[in-house]
């Protein structure tokens, strides 16, 4: 016998991508719909026309439908979604059982996500489900304070290729290839230009480091999930604060160029004013990259100041200028930090690991035995 499982999101994200086809065998046959148009290697993928897909509201008033036909046409032994807010597509989405509904940290944030009128159709997903997944200890005590029961909260940090996100040793090509100076020490903000990301407080605070210093510095700029008014913002303030020789602003960099930016980078900084559990943190430890976070409680289990990490108050440029200049001063405490934060990524964060849990989940779930491996 085969059992179907249907996946319900972005399968563009490798994460989600990994986490939704963990379980997949001969056993367990994985389909998948989103509302945009994929080429799923090994899965049977569903979407909407364009025209629909396209539209916000269009997508919004059809989904529930598309989707409901899809569960019709599959009957799937077990569906999960990622991302708790689905809209009216929670209707058919929740008539499904078992369910595992996947949370990514926006949808539990009330200054993102979980807000009118999303909330109720959050909490909706979040009843019905079977079993919900979140990324740390700090999203399960906010699952907690929703009123989600404790036995129904599985934690799973979705893990990074340990062997992909590794330091690559030639820095020389590296900087060539990106076009930054041979004896730079280079900052990177990996994250993206969404307002949400401060990358105006650390542009703000690179500039005065600059004007502080002889050393040269370079700045390494990602723009993933960019719009072109965002991206002419931030180009408009480097020219204002006149860093643009010291600014390479990369684009939206594919995912497996990633380990060469996080490689480069001597410091990695993300300082958003609200987040998840980003994999930014592990991806830049398994690289070799030191980190300046913002002081979120979510990132308390994980970074200690001083330690694994510099933590800075959000949205303080001169703090976060201070960390910068503290970074550049301690090089053998960055040194030593270094297999510290390579030894979190491997205890958090290895994917081989969180897929194993994810598939032992959905074998569970469908009564099936535990694989060997």
């Amino acid at each position: 016998m085969t059992y179907r499982v249907l996946q319900i999101g972005n399968p563009t994200s490798p994460l989600n991508f990994g986490i939704g086809t963990a379980a997949q065998s001969e056993e367990i046959d994985i389909c998948w719909f989103s509302h945009i148009k994929c080429d799923l290697p090994g899965v049977h993928h569903y979407s909407m026309p364009g025209w629909i897909a396209n539209n916000f509201l269009l997508r919004a008033i059809f989904e529930p439908f598309f989707l409901a036909q899809v569960i019709r046409i599959e009957n799937p032994d077990l569906v999960q979604v990622h991302y708790a807010f689905k809209g009216l597509a929670t209707i058919p989405i929740v008539r499904r059982h078992p369910l595992i509904v996947t949370t990514m940290g926006s949808d539990l944030a009330p200054s993102v996500g979980y807000k009118f009128p999303y909330r109720y159709w959050i909490n909706l997903m979040l009843r019905r489900g079977d079993v919900v997944i979140t990324r740390s200890n700090f999203m399960k005590k906010r699952l907690l304070e929703i009123g989600v029961p404790d036995d129904k909260i599985m934690v799973n940090s979705w893990g990074i290729d340990l062997d992909h996100f590794k330091r690559l040793p030639d820095q020389s090509d590296l900087k060539r290839k990106w076009g930054v100076p041979e004896d730079a020490f280079i900052f990177l903000d990996p994250r993206s230009t969404n307002p949400i990301y401060n990358k105006d407080i650390i542009m703000r605070a690179f500039s005065r480091v600059a004007r502080k210093i002889e050393q040269k510095i370079h700045l390494l700029v990602a723009g993933v999930f960019s719009t072109s008014e965002q991206i002419e913002d931030l180009h408009n303030l480097v020219a204002e604060l006149d860093i643009a020789d010291q600014v390479t602003f990369v684009g939206s960099v594919d995912y497996q160029q990633m380990p060469e930016l996080y490689s480069l980078a001597e410091c990695t900084i993300s300082i958003p004013s609200s987040d998840g559990m980003p994999q930014t943190i592990f991806e830049a430890w398994g690289c070799g990259s030191f980190l300046i976070v913002g002081d979120l409680p979510q990132y308390d289990e994980f970074i200690e100041d001083g330690l694994t990490g510099k933590r800075v108050p959000i949205r303080d440029v001169e703090a976060t200028a201070q960390a910068m200049l503290w970074v550049l001063g301690h090089e053998e405490f960055r040194k030593r930090a270094i297999p510290l934060g390579q030894e979190r990524a491997a205890h958090f964060a290895d994917r081989r690991a969180q897929k194993a849990s994810m598939r032992d989940l959905v074998r569970a779930l469908l009564s099936l035995p535990e694989e060997v491996a």
